[in-house]
């Protein structure tokens, strides 16, 4: 290796820019190498800043109010070369340099397009891509998988695979031969707060209060069962007037919308919505509640055993001592069965409802679980598996010495 040479990382996404996975993924591969993220915005309205304290470059790229568009258009704005091209500009005034070896990390599946066209524009560049769902899944009403396609087409281009859930049976015949890491979900070890914990325990045995919560996508036609979710607040909000929920994250569709108006007219301050919030204050929220949801719904195609998820969600519970209600097929259940209410696809809405309104009456059985849940937590840190980008980036480096 030239010990002059710059290796550096460009990472591209889609993500609202505090997304909490890639985030960590930068703030793990910036202490080895020079990193330097393109984040591009389809949500018309949104605002986008970067607060994280790294170098960027934000595409507004939003010209309709149907994000789903805005994805079409910039799709065809690279295939004339318009998008590469400008992406190119400001990679070369801004971040990479004459002889700098260069691996251009993807985060989303409709931006390999993109990566190919840059990896043509420097040459000896290395594409790494990072598969954070089972796209082959994601099925529009023609039955199509959008991201599935890009997939197909650029995956024999990439250098190297990177999977957030474990599971390698469905993956596309395009990463065929290619090193494959996983690297799960779990949270940083720095909120781990073990007095906020014992504190919220305490707090239960004086007041009895109990908040149930959810934070994440917010749709009615995908993976997770909002819908589900919602009825089930309303169950044991009906019955338990200590009882409060609190919902936080994206909307997806006008129904959702209506959906949390009806929460609120019947159960008014009770309920709350709390729109899209930064990581920090996911944690903060998760730290005031009790009852944490992660639910799937097993007629979506995503549900298979050998398609299990690594739940960040859950692990964000387990570490803020928040009893989750869990019904998916995740990696590593057995810890969480001990400390949560774990259900499967046979399970009816009222089993459900009812062992969560026992839940919410047996004050004492909550404050063990809760406590149980920060112990069982603690074993899924995100020391444990930040290593594996360096040794993904180390192996595609060494790749490209041996090509000159």
């Amino acid at each position: 290796m030239d010990l002059f040479v710059a290796r550096k990382v460009v990472v591209m996404d889609l993500h609202i820019f505090y997304d909490n996975r890639i985030n960590k993924h930068i703030a793990t591969v910036r202490q080895r190498y020079d990193v330097y993220r393109v984040n591009i915005n389809f949500f018309h309205g949104r605002k986008v800043k970067n607060d994280q304290g790294y170098p960027s470059h934000i595409l507004d790229f939003s010209p309709t109010r149907n994000q789903y568009v805005n994805g079409l258009l910039l799709t065809l704005s690279t295939l004339v070369g318009a998008t590469t091209r400008r992406l190119n500009k400001v990679l070369r005034e801004e971040f990479v340099k004459e002889g700098d070896e260069l691996i251009i990390h993807v985060h989303d599946p409709y931006l390999l397009t993109i990566a190919m066209g840059l990896e043509r524009k420097f040459p000896g560049t290395r594409v790494v891509f990072d598969r954070h769902d089972h796209f082959e899944t994601w099925k529009n009403r023609l039955g199509i998988s959008v991201p599935g396609i890009f997939e197909k087409l650029y995956g024999r281009r990439v250098a190297e695979l990177i999977i957030a859930n474990p599971g390698l049976e469905h993956l596309p015949k395009a990463f065929t031969g290619k090193t494959v890491t996983q690297i799960s979900n779990y949270p940083l070890s720095e909120y781990f707060d073990r007095e906020a914990v014992e504190k919220k325990v305490v707090e239960l045995g004086s007041d009895g209060r109990i908040v149930l919560a959810y934070f994440g996508a917010l749709s009615l036609g995908f993976d997770r069962d909002i819908d589900l979710m919602l009825r089930l607040m309303a169950s044991v909000m009906r019955g338990n007037a200590k009882t409060s929920s609190v919902v936080a994250g994206r909307i997806f569709e006008p129904a959702v919308v209506g959906r949390l108006d009806e929460m609120k007219v019947e159960f008014g301050e009770r309920f709350s919505y709390l729109g899209e919030l930064p990581y920090r204050k996911v944690i903060e929220s998760s730290k005031k509640a009790h009852v944490g949801f992660f639910l799937m719904n097993p007629e979506r195609p995503m549900w298979s055993s050998s398609r299990p998820y690594s739940a960040n969600k859950i692990y964000e519970y387990l570490q803020t001592g928040t009893v989750p209600v869990v019904r998916a097929i995740i990696e590593e259940p057995e810890g969480v069965r001990d400390c949560s209410l774990f259900f499967d696809e046979r399970s009816s809405f009222g089993d459900m409802a009812s062992a969560l309104e026992n839940l919410c009456h047996d004050v004492d059985g909550m404050k063990d679980l809760m406590t149980k849940c920060f112990e069982t937590g603690l074993e899924y840190s995100w020391d444990k598996v930040a290593p594996r980008y360096l040794e993904c980036y180390e192996r595609v480096f060494a790749s490209m010495a041996k090509d000159k």
